[in-house]
C-alpha cells in the first residue's frame, strides 16, 4: 500500500515529540548527553519528631493570636463556606482569587487555582469544633500563607436533654449555628530552594514531619508533568497549574507536590518539562530514617537532548 512521505513524517514527529524525558530510557547515543546536577546537598533538617502525625491540626501549624492576625491583610479577599452535597455530606470550600489554594483535613487533601474543597462527613460523635489546614501560594514569588479553617459538623438534632439541644431551645447560639471562619497561622518554615533552567523551586515544612515543594516555571516550555514517585497513586498530591494569560503572566506554570513522611520512610516527587531541544527532570527526595533522626530533603536534576528523527535532520 502506497503511503505518502508527509504522512510518515507526521507520524515520526508525533512519536519523537511524545518520548519521555526520563533519562533512564534506552535511546542510543542520546543517553550520553544527559547531565545530572544536585542542589541543596546539605540536608535540610526538618522538625523533630513529636508524634505530630497523630495530632490534628499538626503541631507545627500554630494559630496566631487574634491581635497579630488583625494586623495582617493575608485574609483579605478570602472566603470560606460549608455547603451540603447531594449525598448528604458537607463540602468545605476555601477561596482566594489569583492564588493556588491547598486544603487538607487529616489524610484528605485538595488543591487548585482560586479555590479548593474537601468533602466531610460527621461521625457518631462529631466534635463541637474542628479545623482544616489551608495554604495559598502566589504563583510568581512562591510566597505561601497558611492558616486554619474552623468548622463544626455537630447537630442539635437528637436527645432533647443534651446540652446542645438545651442551648438551642433557649435561643442561645450554639457551635453548629456558627458559620465556618478562617484564622491565620504562622508562616511555613522554608526549606531548600533551587533556581535554574527557567524554573524556581521552593520547599517548606508541611507542619507535621514532611515537606511541600512548589515550583514556578517562567520560560516558554512544554510537556509539564508532576508526579509522586513513591505514592500508591502517583498523581495524588501532585498538581500543575497553567496560570491564565489574562493575568499578564506569560507562560507561567505552578507545580506543587506534597511529601508526607513517617519514621523509616522516604518520599519522592518529580516534575518534568521540555525546553527547546532538551528535556529536564527535577526530583525532590525526602527521607526520615528514624524517629530519633530529623527528616531531610534533597533536590536533584537531570537533563538530556531530546531525540530527533533523522527524517527531520536536514542540513
Amino acid at each position: 500500500m502506497h503511503v505518502k512521505k508527509w504522512a510518515v513524517g507526521l507520524a515520526v514527529l508525533f512519536c519523537a515529540s511524545t518520548l519521555s524525558v526520563w533519562s533512564s530510557l534506552n535511546t542510543g547515543n542520546v543517553q550520553n548527553d544527559s547531565k545530572a546536577t544536585k542542589e541543596a546537598v546539605s540536608p535540610f533538617l526538618g522538625p523533630q519528631s513529636e508524634k505530630a502525625n497523630s495530632v490534628w491540626p499538626p503541631a507545627g501549624v500554630m494559630e496566631l493570636a487574634k491581635d497579630k492576625a488583625a494586623q495582617s491583610d493575608a485574609l483579605n479577599d478570602m472566603g470560606v463556606r460549608l455547603e451540603k452535597t447531594a449525598n448528604g455530606a458537607q463540602r468545605l470550600v476555601v477561596e482566594k482569587k489569583g492564588a493556588f489554594v491547598h486544603l487538607a483535613y487529616r489524610e484528605v487533601a485538595s488543591a487548585g487555582p482560586d479555590w479548593a474543597a474537601i468533602e466531610l462527613r460527621a461521625g457518631d460523635n462529631p466534635p463541637e469544633s474542628d479545623a482544616a489546614v489551608w495554604e495559598y501560594t502566589d504563583p510568581v514569588s512562591l510566597a505561601t500563607t497558611r492558616g486554619l479553617a474552623h468548622f463544626s459538623l455537630s447537630s442539635t438534632r437528637g436527645d432533647s436533654d443534651s446540652p446542645r439541644a438545651q442551648t438551642a431551645a433557649r435561643g442561645e447560639p450554639s457551635q453548629q449555628d456558627k458559620a465556618p471562619f478562617l484564622a491565620l497561622a504562622q508562616a511555613p518554615i522554608p526549606g531548600p530552594r533551587s533556581v535554574r533552567n527557567g524554573r524556581d523551586c521552593q520547599s517548606h515544612q508541611d507542619g507535621a514531619s514532611g515537606f511541600v515543594v512548589l515550583c514556578a516555571v517562567k520560560e516558554r516550555i512544554s510537556h509539564v508533568r508532576a508526579v509522586r514517585l513513591t505514592a500508591a497513586k502517583p498523581l495524588t498530591g501532585a498538581w500543575v497549574w497553567e496560570v491564565p494569560r489574562a493575568s499578564k503572566l506569560e507562560h507561567l506554570r505552578l507545580v506543587r507536590f506534597d511529601l508526607p513522611l513517617l519514621p523509616g520512610r522516604a518520599e519522592a516527587g518529580a516534575f518534568s518539562f521540555v525546553q527547546g531541544g532538551k528535556g529536564f527532570v527535577l526530583r525532590a527526595e525526602a527521607a526520615w530514617a528514624a524517629e530519633t533522626e530529623t527528616p531531610t530533603l534533597l533536590f536533584t536534576e537531570q537533563s538530556r537532548a531530546q531525540p530527533i528523527s533523522p527524517f527531520f535532520a536536514w542540513h
